[in-house]
């Protein structure tokens, strides 16, 4: 099939006839052209929106005279009538009045008008794409845009236009987060029920934005309503997930509280039977934040943010009684807990200038051990402190100054111990009289009494030279100092040019360069003579450096239907090299690599019938280690992605259902084959081939699931009257909430994810992605 026809059939899947007629709009701040993301705007026949982060909004309405309303936290609303004649395509723009307060700063610090490079997901797609997974997680709406991949259902590893999983840095309501994961990287910390939004940068990021090499992910959490009380209930297979938001006091403060919690690991414990403890991996989270409006102009926040995730269980907890008598009972445990506490200040001085301060505070603590014949123990404890102190300048209509300053300072401290008891030789085995299997003992602490500090300021300068050219000039200084390490620095220019061809078509090329510090770890043996006397350290390696090369252009079909093509090319150097062989280990600048790609996409972000995007991204990855340029095994060549939203009008309800599709399908990741070894080296007998020199087979998955409106919630015991209303002899509520039914990998086709050594057969093993698994969930609004 041609390329040209592949087109066609995408654009096919998801068109069709607009009925009625459009109306859009921009939010933007009277006698300013900021816009105001997150505004309520609704029309008389009950049709609601919030405005996107380009303050835009679209709406499918009939001819005719429409009441519209237009609200904002800390804005004056504002009410307008306007007539929409027949067959015509009216462009709105509102502006708010001057009493302007709330969350504009969070405006002015997020704004990002060019969608070359950059995406913006509301909170609709979040959760409707969240449930399709075992568990809800934001990340599985990012793995559906372009130029993203992962390796399994199970892996919220993000890898962006061919850069590895470390290269992506998530923020969290300005809380720059390393390592956003339960389970090592099973599940993000991000909850989808308190996710407002998010914004993505693949490439070519602002200014504002550093300490990455590949991209940036953005999640914005819901702030409290000011005015009235609302609490969202959701559950699914395995967590439950509660968000209450409400006034403290009305018009002047606010509250919003998330509580997440995995329950499965309860259902499941008492249903398998095991021998010793069993506790299967959980997770919770509780995130609460309130926020005080003192003035106008004038908004405070402070944020506290708890996670955890462990698990505790017998190594031997499945085998039968015999296969226990004959070995030793271990025991595997695990514990990570995550404590944030943020304060942020937003203070719109004038219509003109904006000022935010962000400071927050986390210390994680984490330790796993495992009892068995092998003993091993690993302990962390770090403590981090952000601040951000940010300017912008709106000097005219044309011209934008966004500058600021951040500090990240983090004290990491690990240690890992390892055991193995003494033991007599194998009777079996014919070796020498006197030998015998000494206990060996050794314990790393990797980062001893260590502090990194980091030290950030930008500058980024937007001029809209003409109606048509938009130009944007960025600086970023970073600077690294690492216990008596010498000092890092890195100066980043960046630049990006949008040209506006007509009132649907643009243009975006930009080039930027970008740095990040990578933390490794120097292992040295003191003695040979004695090879468990192993010292260790952080490594002394400068930030590893690439640079963005980007050109795209975008065309609107329709008001609510876009298409856009983007190429990319990465340019890496000084990434970290291990100049010595295990467990020796002492890294150096000296890697490099490349990656370049091509991004095909058509969008549809809103619809009368149906919302969604299709995607295909190509994408090639290398990275040259010591003489030769190899493939790594997040490099996957071809991807495809698809996100349909259909809404089907149901008889007697206001509200429709929802049928929702999403398609994976991606070249199969590159892995490494097992080879048998009787190497006296290897204890394990398993050795591994050089190179990544095979490909799993292709991956491909349908997801497939319905979303019901419930209005009504029946008490399932008769004759109990816990409601005046009644439905025979049952007692129900008016409700409005949800019901989701559907199945993971509909075809359930086995996707190879990663292969194992079988000892009995001999051969390499696949291990496969999750198969068939239904897909449930209840959510009830209150």
């Amino acid at each position: 099939m041609s390329l040209k026809s592949m087109v066609l059939i995408f654009l096919l899947l998801l068109h069709h006839p607009l009925w009625g007629l459009t109306l859009t709009g921009t939010v933007q701040i009277e006698n300013t052209p900021i816009p105001i993301p997150n505004a309520q705007v609704t029309l008389e026949q009950n049709q609601e929106q919030k405005s996107d982060n380009n303050g835009s909004f679209s709406f499918t309405v009939p001819s005719g005279t429409q009441q519209i309303t237009v609200k904002a936290n800390g804005y004056g609303p504002l009410k307008k009538e306007i007539t929409i004649t027949q067959n015509t395509h009216i462009i709105l723009e509102l502006r708010l009045q001057t009493n302007i307060t709330a969350n504009i700063q969070q405006v002015i610090a997020n704004r990002e008008t060019e969608k070359i490079a950059y995406y913006n997901i509301d909170e609709d797609a979040i959760q409707r794409l969240s449930e399709s997974s075992l568990f809800s997680d934001v990340i599985k709406s990012v793995q559906l845009l372009p130029g993203v991949a992962s390796s399994s259902t199970f892996d919220a590893s993000l890898y962006i236009r061919g850069g590895d999983r470390s290269e992506v840095v998530g923020i969290l309501d300005r809380i720059p987060i390393y390592q956003p994961f339960f389970f090592g990287g099973g599940v993000s910390i991000f909850n989808p029920k308190f996710a407002d939004n998010f914004d993505f940068f693949p490439g070519g990021f602002p200014a504002r934005y550093g300490q990455s090499l590949s991209g940036i992910l953005v999640v914005n959490t819901k702030d409290g309503n000011d005015e009235t009380r609302k609490a969202d209930l959701n559950i699914n297979l395995t967590d439950l997930s509660s968000v209450f938001t409400g006034p403290i006091k009305k018009g002047r403060s606010s509250y919003a509280i998330s509580v997440r919690q995995t329950y499965y690991q309860f259902l499941i414990s008492k249903i398998l039977e095991s021998k010793g403890t069993f506790n299967l991996p959980f997770f919770r989270s509780i995130e609460g934040k309130l926020s005080f409006f003192p003035s106008p102009s004038l908004t405070h926040q402070i944020a506290y943010r708890f996670f955890q995730d462990g698990a505790e269980f017998s190594t031997d907890a499945f085998d039968s009684d015999e296969e226990v008598e004959n070995e030793t009972l271990g025991v595997f445990k695990y514990d990570q807990q995550r404590n944030f506490l943020s304060l942020e200040s937003d203070w719109m001085i004038s219509k003109n200038l904006f000022l935010l301060n962000s400071i927050s505070y986390e210390e994680s603590k984490s330790y796993s051990f495992l009892t068995s014949e092998l003993n091993l123990k690993t302990q962390n404890n770090t403590k981090s402190l952000t601040w951000l102190h940010e300017i912008t300048y709106q000097a005219n209509e044309a011209h934008a100054i966004n500058t600021g300053v951040q500090v990240y300072i983090t004290q990491p401290n690990s240690i890992y111990e390892y055991t193995r008891p003494a033991s007599a030789p194998d009777p079996n085995e014919i070796v020498d009289d006197n030998q015998v299997i000494s206990t060996l003992n050794f314990k790393l602490n990797t980062s001893p009494n260590s502090q990194v500090n980091i030290i950030s300021g930008f500058l980024e300068d937007k001029w809209q030279l003409s109606a048509k050219d938009q130009l944007t000039l960025g600086l970023r200084l970073d600077t690294v100092k690492i216990n008596d390490f010498n000092l890092s620095k890195s100066l980043q220019p960046r630049l990006s040019y949008r040209r506006q061809f007509g009132p649907n078509t643009t243009l975006k090329s930009y080039i930027g360069h970008y740095s990040q510090q990578l933390f490794k770890i120097d292992s040295d043996i003191k003695d040979l003579s004695n090879p468990t006397d192993i010292s260790s350290s952080l490594s002394d390696i400068q930030m590893s450096t690439t640079t963005h090369y980007g050109s795209g252009i975008e065309h609107y079909l329709s008001p609510n239907q876009l298409i856009k093509a983007e190429l990319f090319y990465k340019d890496y150097q000084r990434l970290p090299i291990n100049k010595l062989t295990f467990p020796r280990e002492k890294y150096t600048n000296t890697g490099v690599g490349r990656a370049h790609g091509l991004e095909l996409m058509f969008h549809q972000p809103s619809g009368e019938k149906q919302v969604g995007w299709i995607n295909y991204t190509y994408s090639k990855t290398e990275r040259k280690n010591t003489n030769e340029w190899i493939t790594p095994e997040f490099d996957l060549t071809h991807m495809f992605n698809l996100y349909l939203d259909r809404k089907i009008t149901l008889k007697n309800n206001a509200r429709p259902a929802h049928i929702i599709t999403t398609i994976i399908a991606k070249s199969g990741q590159l892995y490494t084959p097992i080879t048998n070894s009787n190497q006296e080296s290897d204890s394990s007998g398993i050795s591994y081939t050089y190179g990544d020199q095979k490909r799993f087979s292709p991956y491909f998955r349908i997801d497939l699931w319905i979303e019901k409106p419930i209005n009504k919630i029946i008490f399932p015991i008769p004759f109990i009257p816990v409601s005046k209303k009644k439905v025979g002899i049952y007692s129900y509520w008016n409700a409005n909430a949800a019901l989701i039914v559907g199945l993971s990998n509909l075809l359930n086709i086995q996707n190879e994810i990663s292969i194992f050594w079988n000892k009995e057969e001999e051969k390499n093993t696949y291990i496969y992605d999750l198969p068939r698994i239904p897909i449930f969930g209840i959510k009830v609004i209150l």
